[in-house]
C-alpha cells in the first residue's frame, strides 16, 4: 500500500511546473475577482483531475500487466486507489482554503472564516463523489470513453429529473404533497447538519464504486 501511494505521488509530482502554474493562475484570479472562494473549488477540480490520471499512468502501455507482478492484489490496488484519491482531495482543500482566506485578508484587511471553511468542505465533498463515480468508469473503460460514458450518465439524470418533475407535478393533482413545507424543513438544517449529511451520501458512494470498482480488476484481462 505505502509502495503505491508513493507511486501514486511521484506521478502527480512530475506535473509540479503544472501545479505551479495552477497555483498561480489561481492567485491571480483570486486576487482580481470580487470572491476569492471560487479557487477553491478550481483548484481542488484540478487536482481531482490528477488524482483520476494516476490510472490512466497505470494502464498505459500495458502497465498493469508489470504492475502486478508486484507483491499486491487486486482488491489492495483499488483500495488504494480511493484513499489516495482522499488524500490527495483531502490536501488539495487544505491548501486552497489557506490560499482563499490568504488572499481575503490581504484583499479586505477580513475574512469570515466559517464561510470559507463551510464552502471548501462542501467544495470537497462535490469532488470527492464525482473521484468516486469515476474511478470505476476510468478503470472500465480508459480515459477517453470514461468521459464519454460520464456525459452520458449526466444527460440520462438530466432526462430522469426532467420525467420526474412532471410526473411528480401531475401526482400534485392526485397525492397533495406540500413540497413547501419539504423545502422549508431542509433549509432549517444547520450548516453541520447539510456538511453530514453530504459526507455520508460521499461514504455511501464510495462504498458502492468501491465495490463495483473492484469487481472490475478482478475481471480485467492483464
Amino acid at each position: 500500500m505505502k509502495g503505491l501511494l508513493t507511486k501514486d505521488l511521484q506521478i502527480v509530482l512530475m506535473q509540479k511546473k503544472f501545479l505551479i502554474l495552477l497555483t498561480g493562475i489561481a492567485c491571480f484570479m483570486g486576487m482580481t475577482t470580487e470572491d476569492s472562494t471560487f479557487l477553491i473549488g478550481y483548484i481542488s477540480f484540478m487536482f481531482t483531475i490528477l488524482a483520476l490520471g494516476t490510472i490512466s499512468y497505470d494502464d498505459f502501455d500495458n502497465g498493469y500487466t508489470f504492475l502486478f507482478t508486484l507483491p499486491i492484489t487486486k482488491t489492495g490496488y483499488v483500495v488504494e486507489k480511493y484513499l489516495f484519491s482522499l488524500l490527495i482531495s483531502l490536501a488539495s482543500g487544505v491548501f486552497s482554503t489557506v490560499l482563499s482566506l490568504l488572499i481575503s485578508l490581504v484583499k479586505a484587511g477580513t475574512v469570515d472564516i466559517k464561510f470559507q471553511v463551510v464552502t471548501a468542505l462542501m467544495i470537497l465533498a462535490v469532488c470527492l463523489i464525482m473521484l468516486f463515480i469515476m474511478i470505476p468508469l476510468r478503470m472500465k473503460f480508459g480515459a477517453d470513453k470514461s468521459k464519454i460514458v460520464m456525459i452520458s450518465i449526466v444527460g440520462i439524470f438530466a432526462i430522469f429529473g426532467y420525467i420526474l418533475k412532471a410526473v411528480i407535478s401531475k401526482l400534485q393533482h392526485i397525492i397533495p404533497i406540500n413540497f413547501t413545507k419539504i423545502i422549508a424543513a431542509v433549509s432549517s438544517w444547520n450548516e453541520l447538519s447539510v456538511i453530514l449529511f453530504t459526507f455520508l451520501i460521499c461514504a455511501v458512494i464510495m462504498g458502492i464504486t468501491m465495490k463495483i470498482s473492484i469487481n472490475i480488476m478482478k475481471k480485467k484481462q492483464l
